[in-house]
């Protein structure tokens, strides 16, 4: 007798050739659906039939944290009919039929039993032939569907019953266990997520935020991490005078949306919509069943129209931060990416090349390779048409802007560095200075430009990035490239050394601009250099 892994096999007394004799068992991989019941699910079987006596024993297969106890047996070993039988009456179904009784009751009575057993009933029992892939065998009024078996059942049914075929039954793709859940209709109270934990809690849980988001993209020092984007009404009846700022916080992908004040405009300005989620044009919440779409910062860009609680708006202008964050993440936004812009303007501009740079030649007679940007943008959208937005063509202004002269007058960045500590009530300047003596440990007096811009941030002096940045790189630098840190405590101290307050007529960088006044000046980028651009172009 072959005897393998997937083979169980045991030694029985039978009586009927008085010998011990090898118990072959077949192996059978099954499922029991009991999902058409309440609570009933699929459960698989491993059946075990026995070809000594053909007997049928069937275990569980447990999955981890099936949450059921753990059975040894789910159907003990015993002969099964193919039919089950009705109930029969008491003393029916018995071992032995009882003939005759004579001699007295009790003690010392006798009777006479039927030796050939004519009353007993005559059941037809699963046989190893009924029992192949594929089959559904009726067990106890149990349906279990036979999908595969071993590797010996396979050898013994190809030797005894020349069946070559064993392709199991994928039943789990058959009968569709998957079941797509579908959350109930929104009924319009709340938020939609906040109505959802109504349904998967029995006691609601307010809705969980993303905190990896929140922790990346939340206020942090200077960086505030909210778009700024100026904006008017788009509802076709003309320019109202009115002016708003739409403010996306990439925080969470919240919008709130205040009005500018207008001189003599006679309204209320201030908050005109709640800082909150905002779900895309044509969406449907009464009734949805699905988690609904809203804004995300993407859909926010110079020229874009957007839809915020029946109100239309059409983007016309953004601050400079908004500018600097999108062309930080071309990966995210798009219309800040120079390489896709590139890609979509070669194509057109290939065809008017020669169009392109004598446009240039007629508005830059001097030959200096810089022109002012509001030809610039007419040329390029001109030859563009509705390729490129509004947002796409400042970014190419932007990147290829002619900056003659970077460096800006240290009177003027101190005095816009004493009006912000003034305004924030700054006057730890000497403990300031205390802390860059501290780190410098020779004494001389000068020290790293990098540790002095962190010693500033350490001390929580409430200048932004680029405020600090020009200040510190206006300073003169030694052989070693440090720079004298009590000057620029100097420049500071608003107490002790008060500069002279700026003249309103003069020009002031956009980057030092630390409120955005909402307005349209286009001043931050004044000329392109066009040469460069060509040679970007057609390289």
């Amino acid at each position: 007798m072959k005897v393998c892994l997937d083979f169980v096999h045991m030694k029985e007394w039978t009586h009927s050739n008085s010998s011990w004799t090898t118990i072959v068992v077949l192996r059978f991989y099954c499922w029991w659906d009991d999902s058409e019941n309440m609570f009933g699910d699929a459960r698989e079987m491993i059946l075990h039939y026995f070809l000594a006596d053909d007997t049928i024993e069937i275990r569980e297969v447990y999955p981890p944290n099936a949450g059921r106890d753990t059975v040894a047996c789910f159907i003990r070993r015993f002969k099964v009919p193919k039919m089950v039988p009705d109930l029969p009456l008491p003393g029916k179904a018995t071992r032995r039929t009882v003939l005759n009784t004579f001699g007295p009751i009790g003690k010392g009575g006798r009777y006479i039993l039927d030796s050939l057993k004519t009353g007993a009933m005559d059941l037809e029992y699963y046989k190893a032939a009924d029992i192949t892939i594929g089959s559904v065998l009726n067990i106890w009024g149990r349906k279990f569907l036979v999908c595969d078996c071993d590797e010996f059942t396979k050898e013994y049914y190809m030797t005894n019953f020349g069946i070559t075929n064993f392709e199991p039954v994928n039943f789990q793709k058959d009968m569709g266990l998957p079941v797509d859940r579908q959350w109930p209709p929104f009924n319009g109270w709340g938020s939609w997520e906040d109505s959802l934990g109504n349904c998967l809690k029995v006691i609601p849980e307010p809705p969980k935020r993303d905190f990896k988001k929140f922790i990346e993209k939340d206020r942090y020092g200077l960086e505030s991490n909210i778009l700024r984007f100026l904006s008017i009404f788009n509802d076709g009846k003309g320019d109202s005078g009115k002016r708003f700022i739409i403010s996306v916080y990439l925080s969470d992908d919240s919008i709130q949306v205040n009005e500018i004040p207008m001189a003599g405009g006679g309204g209320v300005a201030g908050k005109f919509i709640e800082k909150g989620a905002v779900v895309l044009p044509g969406t449907k919440l009464i009734g949805s069943t699905t988690v609904p779409s809203y804004y995300k910062p993407v859909h926010f860009y110079v020229g874009a129209e957007v839809e915020i609680n029946k109100f239309k708006f059409r983007i016309i202008d953004a601050d400079e931060y908004a500018f600097r964050y999108m062309e930080k993440h071309p990966e995210e936004f798009s219309v800040a990416d120079c390489n896709a812009i590139q890609s979509k303007l070669l194509p057109i501009i290939n065809s008017k090349r020669d169009d392109f740079v004598d446009f240039f030649a007629r508005n830059d007679p001097n030959n200096e390779g810089k022109v002012p940007y509001a030809p610039f943008r007419n040329v390029v959208k001109q030859a563009a048409g509705d390729n490129l937005n509004e947002h796409e063509i400042m970014t190419l202004g932007r990147h290829f802007a002619y900056r003659a002269d970077d460096k800006v007058p240290t009177e003027i960045l101190a005095t816009i560095a004493q009006d912000i500590l003034r305004k924030s009530n700054f006057e730890n300047f000497h403990k300031l200075n205390n802390a860059l003596k501290y780190m410098d440990l020779h004494g001389t007096g000068y020290l790293p430009p990098e540790v002095v811009r962190s010693v500033l941030r350490s001390n929580r002096v409430p200048l932004p990035d680029d405020v600090t940045r020009l200040l510190i790189g206006s300073r003169d630098t030694n052989d070693q490239g440090h720079i004298q840190y009590s000057p620029v405590v100097d420049l500071l101290n608003w107490r002790d050394f008060t500069m002279e307050p700026l003249d309103p007529r003069t020009k002031i960088p956009p980057e030092l601009v630390t409120i955005w006044p909402g307005d349209t000046d286009k001043d931050r980028v004044l000329e392109v250099d066009y040469k460069s651009l060509h040679n970007w172009l057609f390289n």
